[in-house]
């Protein structure tokens, strides 16, 4: 794990400002939020004492960061590889997992993988705690995720996921009888505390989501879905099915009754053009397979079911 030191004197036109200010602007890579969680983790010192954020220093005083500057690549973690070859690599991501990391100092995420077994994804995109990502899952959210290995893949590959030319397939257990709507069309904006959850508003301003539904199968109250999204809104399928009145199974920030401990949300499909061809057709197509806890849903362990 890379630790840097970094050690700064307060000049006379900086005195007043806050301690997460001046951090700010001294490390413009790590978000407000990272620069907070260090300040509370004691990593940071004015004149040698560890520091509020909301502390205003004064001219000469002396300003020490002790920072993971560095993603740390975790070679422990066994994360199965679904698809690999020059330009991209397609991860099978257990639930419970983070995509990426959200402070420098995070081992345990499918990007702390990437950096151990694919090492080159460290310089690729935009961010280095990315790892070569190109769009990411929920936590609790469990398939493929795609990431690239050179420059040029990703631009590429983000490329087609924002015009939208990307195939998603998901599957989710909901709660009741879920009845064929076809395509659904909602507007999505945040609510709840810092905004971290999503509602479908009467809104054309907000986000758009579009997604398809489809029941698969169904038992006496639960019923197994397939979705394909065409955008990409943070919690757009959690959000819409929540707002159809059958939230996933285990979801209980969008609703959800039942008492389960993982989401019963999975990103079983996803395709797109390969990074080296340029024809605007599906030459890559990643399965993950469904989870433990799909099977058990459809061999009736929870009661009869039956194919629609």
């Amino acid at each position: 794990m890379d630790i840097q030191q970094f050690e700064w004197s307060v000049s006379k036109a900086e005195t007043g400002i806050r301690l997460d200010h001046f951090l700010t602007a001294r490390l413009p890579t790590l978000s407000r939020r990272e620069l907070s969680e260090l300040i509370a983790l004691k990593t940071v010192f004015v004149n040698g004492e560890p520091a509020r954020k909301g502390r205003h220093l004064t001219q000469g005083d002396i300003v020490r960061a002790h920072l993971h500057t560095r993603l740390s690549p975790n070679p422990k973690l066994d994360l199965a590889v679904l698809f690999t070859d020059e330009t991209l690599v397609a991860i099978d991501k257990p639930a419970g997992m983070p995509s990426l990391v959200l402070r420098h100092s995070e081992t345990m995420t499918v990007a702390n993988f990437l950096a151990a077994r694919f090492p080159e994804t460290l310089s690729v995109g935009s961010a280095q705690r990315e790892a070569g990502l190109v769009h990411r899952l929920d936590t609790d959210t469990s398939g493929v995720l795609l990431a690239a290995r050179t420059s040029a893949a990703y631009t590429h590959l983000r490329t087609q996921f924002y015009q939208r030319r990307v195939y998603k397939e998901y599957r989710a257990v909901v709660e009741g009888h879920f009845q064929p709507t076809g395509a659904c069309r909602f507007f999505l904006a945040p609510r709840g505390p810092r905004g971290r959850r999503m509602q479908v508003v009467q809104d054309s301003s907000a986000q758009e989501a579009l997604a398809t539904y489809v029941p698969l199968q169904s038992g006496a109250d639960w019923t197994l879905v397939q979705i394909v999204i065409k955008t990409g809104v943070r919690h757009q399928i959690r959000a819409h099915l929540s707002a159809l009145g059958h939230p996933i199974w285990g979801d209980r920030g969008y609703g959800s009754r039942v008492q389960k401990d993982t989401l019963h949300l999975h990103a079983h499909i996803i395709a797109c053009g390969h990074p080296d061809s340029t024809e605007q057709v599906h030459q890559v197509r990643v399965v993950s397979p469904l989870p433990r806890i799909f099977h058990c849903i459809q061999t009736d362990e929870l009661g009869k079911g039956k194919a629609l």
